[in-house]
């Protein structure tokens, strides 16, 4: 594999910073050093599909999502309408007011 450099540091003008930080701005503060190219924050998914899909709809979805999803031969979309309905009334609304991503086109 071939040598990959670090990007070049980012340099800030303006206010002098306090801490390293720039007035009116929020930092991260690391706990320990990391290393080019790895994760240093990772957050969990806010919507969850185990990767049996089929397992989990009859585990988390009714029968009649079964029964419509061999109808249709599409598991994984009702699996994920079953997941979606397993979240509390906030974490629902928190998702639905996401705006689509570029290029997603939405019904109304």
């Amino acid at each position: 594999a071939a040598y990959s450099r670090p990007p070049p540091r980012a340099h800030f003008s303006g206010a002098p910073a306090q801490n390293g930080v720039a007035p009116g701005t929020q930092a991260l503060r690391a706990s320990r050093a990391f290393g080019f190219g790895e994760p240093m924050v990772r957050e969990e998914p806010l919507l969850l599909v185990p990767a049996d899909a089929p397992a989990f709809l009859k585990s988390a979805g009714t029968d009649a999502m079964l029964e419509i999803s061999q109808s249709i031969g599409d598991v994984d979309r009702l699996a994920s309408f079953a997941a979606f309905h397993s979240l509390d009334s906030p974490a629902q609304e928190a998702l639905v007011s996401m705006p689509p991503l570029p290029g997603s086109t939405t019904l109304e």
